[in-house]
């Protein structure tokens, strides 16, 4: 009867134990862009002002919301940029540039310019997991790096940095990845790190291509693409919950324990 007894209150704990650990659980979650067309999609005002996540998401995903930043003149640093969409995806034309806004500079590009996207999703932290392209030039070149922040600024941005010098402000290089295409999503982050603050840019030489690198081939000047989509894990933080902390788990099991060896000893006194 002990015996049983014993393995009832082990089992209990397990489950309680299981439930405290598992509080901190992932949700998935896509976020659409184009032309608006179909409506399910965010256009580029859409997407700056704040993206919802598509349906079939998680309840409570975060909406996101796009900026658009480019290397300008012969500093080579990056500066906010115009947000363009398009039936493909998400494209951005640097300001004031000239030739940045024909195809297929219209695109997301590295030809003259490096163009990126900042992704913002609030206060939740983002697992991002994979990047779809909707349109690259005729089939042809689309490599990509993903950076996220780790930084302690509330409100980051890559403005004013150059490619070389990402990490100075905060920017952590996820991977590179070669050779994208429109036929399916490219998984990216293989390591499920996580963000609130994501960048997606074409790829450049000042990046390096050491971290994570994937697909084929990488080369700046001639990668020319829209994003069509971002998908990812949401990562929720554990609730206020009311399952003991594994610590606390650990001193229950022990009084427990201590418990049934007292009732043990008084029986075999009687």
């Amino acid at each position: 009867m002990k015996t049983v007894v014993l393995k009832k209150i082990v089992q209990a704990l397990t489950l309680a134990s299981a439930a405290a650990f598992g509080s901190s659980a992932f949700a998935g979650a896509t976020w659409l862009f184009g032309d608006n067309n179909p409506t399910n999609e965010c256009n580029a005002t859409e997407a700056a002002g704040g993206c919802a996540a598509q349906a079939g998401s998680t309840a409570g995903s975060p909406s996101v919301r796009v900026s658009a930043f480019s290397t300008t003149g012969t500093s080579g640093t990056f500066a906010a940029a115009t947000l363009t969409s398009w039936d493909g995806g998400l494209g951005v034309q640097a300001n004031g540039a000239v030739n940045d806004s024909g195809t297929p500079q219209h695109s997301m590009d590295n030809d003259g310019y490096t163009d990126m996207i900042l992704l913002n999703f609030g206060s939740a932290k983002i697992d991002l997991d994979s990047v779809k392209i909707g349109w690259n030039n005729g089939g042809g070149d689309a490599d990509i790096s993903v950076f996220r922040y780790i930084g302690t600024s509330a409100s980051p941005t890559p403005a004013g940095l150059s490619v070389t010098n990402m990490s100075s402000g905060g920017w952590e290089l996820v991977g590179n990845y070669a050779d994208l295409s429109s036929s399916g999503a490219r998984g990216v982050n293989s390591t499920n790190t996580s963000s609130s603050w994501w960048l997606i840019s074409a790829y450049s030489e000042g990046f390096g291509s050491s971290k994570e690198t994937a697909g084929g081939t990488l080369g700046s000047g001639n990668d020319y693409f829209k994003v069509l989509s971002v998908a990812g894990n949401v990562v929720a933080p554990p609730p206020p919950s009311k399952i003991p902390e594994p610590g606390s788990l650990a001193l229950m099991g022990i009084a427990m324990a201590g418990f049934v060896a007292t009732r043990r000893r008084k029986s075999k006194a009687i």
